[in-house]
Formats: structure tokens, sequence, C-alpha cells
């Protein structure tokens, strides 16, 4: 049952109240993100990159979808206050601005917009949570065991109580299901008929998992949800991701590669017009050179 995903471990009341905020999301057709915030650190053994960015935004989501391109007149605006990029010690702070179309992707950056084309049927970047959970449960998963969501207090956001949800996702289960599934097997026949012509056997995704989930142990994903109880939409989301990738099974001398990843937003402005205007005069999104931040030379340097 999809909706496993969503409710395991809530009661009646609770489950209902939270499908019918999602299914209401649905006919959101545009919103405001109040404030929103990334934060990611990742350590490997060449060294530490830690990202933040914290800013408002907008977006633009079509309710009638186009059943040839589900992307055809999204747009997602984010204007960043503030973000830095650096070893963990260093940092090299800016702003800017991002707008990504069904068509196109824009970056303002030292005073310089640069813009590209969005690759074909590319989903924004508010389209990720959605589109996994969705085809997640189109694939028929069984989510037993692989979520856990509860209700935390009750508290107050934009004048109205909001109940608060908190969902567990056990990450080495998720993969663990994920390759068991038949979807997953006939993605792999499929990549390796092309090369070989062989077949995947039950067998050989079983080894995959096996050495997979001693690798990811000490992951998880977790999630939380605030609904209005006064109009009943989602107004904020928090994700947080937890990464360990163990690889001293294979030789007990590499570190793991470890890392943390936090999402978080206000969500409000439903239905509201958004308005944004995107440049006229360009550089190729190919001239910006994001990794170039690192360097003490860079035009964010302080």
């Amino acid at each position: 049952d999809p909706d496993d995903l969503v409710c395991n471990g809530l009661d009646d009341a609770d489950c209902e109240l939270l499908l019918d905020a999602t299914a209401q999301m649905d006919t959101v057709s545009s919103m405001t993100l109040p404030a929103w915030s990334i934060d990611a650190r990742l350590d490997t053994e060449d060294g530490t990159l830690v990202f933040r960015a914290a800013g408002t935004g907008a977006a633009i989501v079509p309710v009638d979808v186009n059943p040839t391109n589900p992307f055809t007149g999204q747009v997602l605006v984010l204007d960043i206050t503030e973000a830095s990029i650096g070893d963990g010690v260093t940092e090299q702070i800016g702003s800017g601005q991002l707008i990504i179309t069904d068509s196109m992707t824009y970056f303002f950056f030292d005073d310089q917009w640069y813009g590209g084309e969005t690759a074909e049927g590319q989903p924004s970047a508010m389209n990720m949570p959605l589109l996994a959970t969705g085809d997640l449960a189109s694939l028929g998963y069984d989510f037993s065991g692989v979520t856990l969501t509860t209700r935390g207090a009750d508290t107050e956001y934009m004048g109205q109580p909001v109940a608060t949800f908190t969902t567990d996702v056990d990450f080495v289960a998720l993969v663990s299901t994920a390759l068991a599934s038949p979807a997953f097997s006939s993605l792999l026949e499929g990549a390796t008929a092309g090369s070989d012509g062989g077949t995947v056997s039950a067998e050989e995704v079983a080894l995959l998992s096996l050495l997979l989930t001693p690798l990811l142990q000490g992951s998880d994903i977790g999630t939380e949800q605030w609904v209005g109880l006064d109009d009943g939409y989602i107004h904020a989301i928090v994700i947080d991701v937890t990464l360990n990738f163990d690889l001293s099974i294979f030789d007990p001398s590499t570190p793991p590669i470890t890392g943390t990843f936090n999402f978080a937003s206000e969500i409000g402005g439903f239905n509201e017009p958004v308005e944004y205007e995107v440049p006229t005069e360009y550089e190729p999104l190919e001239n910006l050179d994001l990794f170039g931040l690192l360097t003490p030379s860079s035009a964010l340097a302080q």
C-alpha cells in the first residue's frame, strides 16, 4: 500500500490529516518560500567540502500536467541572500539568484547573469522529493518497516496551529527494498542486455544487496512536515540526510566517506501570483566555474 510510506506508525485520524494535506498540495499552482536553507558537508579521504545557503523564493507548479512533458510551465525562483562554500576552515561567501524554468536555467552571480538550456525532462529542485515518493509508490514496493511516522507536539505558524509530523526512513532497508523489486531487476537487465546480451538473476541482485548493506550502515533519512490545522496546507518541510559509506570492509586503512545534508523551507503564499523576470542577456552557463569559488582568486573572496 503506497500510503504505508506516509502513514506507518500513525493512527487513522493523523494518517487522514497528513494524506489530505498531501492531496491539497496537489491543487496548488504557485507558492512562496518565505525562508529556506541548505547545509551540506562531505568528508572524504581527500578533504572536506562544506556548502551553506539561505534565502527566499517562489515556485509555479501548474495543476494541469502536460502528459508529454510533466514539467511544462514550472518555474523555481530562489533569491540566495547568503551562500558559502569551503573546506570547513576557510570559506568564500556571496549571494545570487537562481531561476529554473522548464526550458532554461539562469544564475546571477558577481553582477553577471549566466544561462543555459534546462535538460529535457529535467525536474526542478522543488519536484525531487515528490517525484521520488511518487516513483517509489508506483513501482509497488513493500514499504513495511522502511518508514516510521510520528506526530509531535503542535506548534503555531503564521497565526494558526500546525501539526508536526516526523518521518524516519531506514535508509539501508530502503536500499534493500529497492534492490529486491522487480522494477530494479528489469532496469539492470535492460542496462546489461545492451552490452553483452545477458540477463540479471535474482541471485546476482541479492549479492549486490549483500555488498551494499554493510557499506551503508549508519546512513539514514529523516523528514519533518508542518500541516496547518486551519487551512490544511503543508507550511514547512525539513529533510535531514546522514551518509556513511564505509569502505573499510575492502581496505581497513580506508576512512569512510561521510556526509550530512539538511534542507529546510517554510511554505506559504498558496496560489498567489509569482513575479519574476528572466534576463535577456547572459553569459553561457558553462562559463560559470562554481568550483572556482574554492580558490582565493574567486570573485566571492573577501
